[in-house]
């Protein structure tokens, strides 16, 4: 895989690390705003931050089966209420 890929790839799976914007995404990894999202979708399918949206929204899911309502689910993984998670569905993180 691309490295830049994956180094952006740990930023975006590592939960202290949010709130984040491509723009400083791309300065901590040394790569230009147009560069990273470009590479990126060429290795995983999605943009970065459909990516993170994903990364976020598995974990809602996992804290919600672990018996989390969801509403504290939304809100540990930082979306203002339970419908968030559930209403951006897009391909899931750990698929790419």
């Amino acid at each position: 895989m691309d490295e830049l890929v994956h180094c952006a790839q740990d930023i975006l799976d590592d939960p202290d690390r949010l709130p984040w914007t491509l723009d400083a995404l791309a300065r901590d990894l040394g790569a230009s705003r147009r560069t990273l999202p470009r590479r990126f979708a060429a290795a995983t399918g999605l943009s970065p931050q459909a990516y993170a949206r994903a990364v976020r929204r598995e974990r809602a899911e996992r804290l919600h089966s672990q018996e989390a309502s969801w509403e504290e689910a939304a809100r540990a993984v930082g979306y203002a209420d339970a419908r968030s998670p559930r209403a951006r569905r897009v391909p899931s993180a750990s698929s790419v």
